[in-house]
């Protein structure tokens, strides 16, 4: 705020001192000598020619302000220096004796100022380090809880060499899984989180929306065309089974539409009192999507199933177009809605999905619960935490009874009357 104009005053030295409100809404620096003059300062006239502001507790204002000044203990530490070389004392404004008109006009908002302390911050520690300890051992129990089954198939002997075949595979479950069980796939060395295969991912196409070709032609290289999306040779079709175009632009097109994980499972249980040709456990590859994903980021075109070479409102696409952000990642499959009682199982895989693309195909059988699967990491990391909110707690006990020590002789309380 500029000041224009002050009363006059009958004090020698008030035309001669520099403006005593440096920063109105924290703190004044009054000159020692001049201290009476601190009323006639306050009396302003604002730019566009008003009255003057008529503060009543002005003259409260100003002898809280000589109390407050012999109050504080620290004060010889905040002289500073004026223009003129004379000191001056720094000391805070009672906000409490501003009316709001005065609050207003300075901009002095109300706040509300907290002292750290030692005994404060030690109490605060002391909280923390409880708190993340006990959610961390109430999170990391959650987590082991959970059973989790684990099988590998793409160095399986039955699996190395049946590329676009079939595999068989049997495998044990030693503990009992309570529905619902959910199925995830892992690919061991197909990095995701690569920003050139993020960066071909092309959200707006996947929301339907019109999309110029140049911008396409950018993100998409190397697999912008019908043709690109299919191996040589190969007539590319609709996911409604229509031929199309090879040289139109794909929907959707990048590399993250190009190569979708498309290996397909059965199980079977091989107990006892089961036939053969017993039919196999149903995987509901339903609701293993976002609601979000379902709903705004992935909406079909016009005529989708006879121009698209993706179904883009199939859940397992959006899934796997939902990059990670580690280079280990899961990715639901489905979810086998009954009990997996511990006994003997069979795997059968159709094995589409091109293997060296990513070696390391993982398939895990798990459980959950209200943190999630069998993930430890986050309960582990909790616990880390507290102990580092338990170390800074006990520094800080040592250093306050350090400090308390060696406040024990102060030179500000000698009395020399």
């Amino acid at each position: 705020m500029k000041i224009e104009k002050v009363r006059p005053n009958s004090n020698p030295v008030f035309n001669s001192i520099t403006p005593i409100v440096s920063n109105p809404k924290d703190e004044l620096i009054v000159t020692k000598q001049k201290r009476d003059a601190i009323i006639n300062r306050l009396y302003e006239i604002n730019q566009d020619n008003h009255d003057p502001i008529d503060f009543k507790n002005i003259q409260k204002i100003h002898e809280n302000h000589k109390k407050t000044l012999k109050r504080q203990r620290s004060l010889p530490n905040k002289i500073v220096q004026d223009q003129d070389g004379q000191a001056d004392l720094k000391y805070p404004i009672d906000r409490s004796l501003f009316g709001f008109k005065e609050t207003i006009y300075f901009q002095i908002p109300s706040s509300l100022s907290l002292i750290g302390s030692y005994k404060c911050f030690i109490y605060f520690g002391g909280f923390l380090w409880f708190y993340f300890l006990l959610f961390g051992i109430v999170t990391l129990g959650l987590a082991l809880s959970n059973t989790q089954v684990s099988l590998r198939y793409d160095n399986h002997p039955k699996c190395i060499n049946a590329q676009n075949q079939q595999c068989t595979i049997d495998f044990e479950v030693l503990d009992y899984l309570k529905a619902p069980v959910h199925i995830y796939y892992s690919l061991g060395t197909f990095y995701q989180n690569h920003f050139q295969y993020q960066d071909s991912i092309v959200y707006e196409q996947l929301r339907g929306e019109n999309v110029e070709t140049s911008i396409l032609k950018e993100k998409c290289h190397g697999a912008l065309y019908n043709q690109d999306m299919f191996p040589s040779g190969e007539t590319p079709t609709s996911f409604g089974a229509n031929i199309l175009d090879p040289q139109a632009i794909a929907f959707p097109c990048g590399m993250a539409s190009k190569y979708v994980f498309n290996d397909y499972f059965d199980v079977y249980s091989l107990d006892n009192n089961s036939p053969p040709d017993q039919t196999p456990i149903e995987i509901d590859r339903k609701g293993i999507a976002l609601k979000v994903d379902i709903e705004d980021k992935f909406q079909r075109i016009p005529y989708a199933d006879r121009v698209c070479v993706r179904d883009v409102q199939q859940e397992s696409f959006m899934n796997w177009i939902n990059t990670p952000t580690l280079p280990v990642w899961k990715k639901l499959y489905g979810t086998i809605l009954t009990n997996m009682v511990a006994g003997k199982y069979r795997l059968v895989v159709t094995n589409n999905f091109d293997s060296n693309l990513g070696t390391g195909k993982t398939l895990y059988f798990q459980t959950a619960n209200s943190v999630g699967g069998k993930n430890v990491g986050f309960g582990i990391v909790l616990i880390i935490t507290s102990v580092v909110f338990l170390i800074g707690t006990v520094y800080l006990i040592f250093h306050s009874r350090r400090n308390k020590v060696q406040q024990e002789f102060d030179p500000r309380d000698l009395s020399w009357n």
